[in-house]
């Protein structure tokens, strides 16, 4: 799998000087613990916590958007936010529409099922909707059958 990677408006953190702009409104993925959840009511986690940094060194006012993550690129080309804090993969279609940063964190994709059974011959699998993972299974276990789920949660 590709590393994921930030992404958010490149030119407003290359800006770099006094914003006369306000409030960014910043998308961050819904309900994605430990990068964006909710807790005593509020908004919070790690991508939360950068959005708002990305805000202060802008010198700019900041509004986080909690966005699914399907939903992620029509927001952003609607230009109902104004940039994204939320790790996705970069794809040749997605990179003809958005401006990736460098990223900030890597992770990979794993499985886990019971001893003894295996996805030779079908079964079940859960995966996060509309996802390049999801896209990779379809195309990978043919056979199996996906079940999609809208966030990560549902899966535990």
């Amino acid at each position: 799998m590709r590393k994921l990677f930030l992404l958010f408006f490149l030119c407003a953190l290359i800006c770099g000087c006094k914003s006369t702009h306000g409030p960014f409104k910043v998308a961050v993925e819904a309900n994605y613990y430990p990068f964006a959840y909710e807790e005593n009511g509020k908004l919070t986690g790690f991508d939360v916590e950068i959005a708002y940094a990305l805000c202060r060194e802008l010198k700019a006012a900041c509004e986080i958007v909690p966005v699914e993550s399907s939903e992620l690129f029509n927001v952003l080309e609607n230009r109902e936010v104004s940039f994204a804090v939320m790790g996705k993969s970069i794809t040749p279609e997605r990179a003809r529409h958005i401006i990736f940063s460098d990223g900030y964190y890597r992770t990979t994709s794993i499985f886990v099922s019971r001893a003894g059974t295996g996805m030779s011959a079908g079964g079940r699998i859960a995966v996060q909707k509309d996802t390049v993972l999801e896209n990779y299974l379809r195309n990978t276990y043919p056979d199996a059958e996906l079940i999609r789920l809208t966030e990560y949660r549902d899966i535990l």
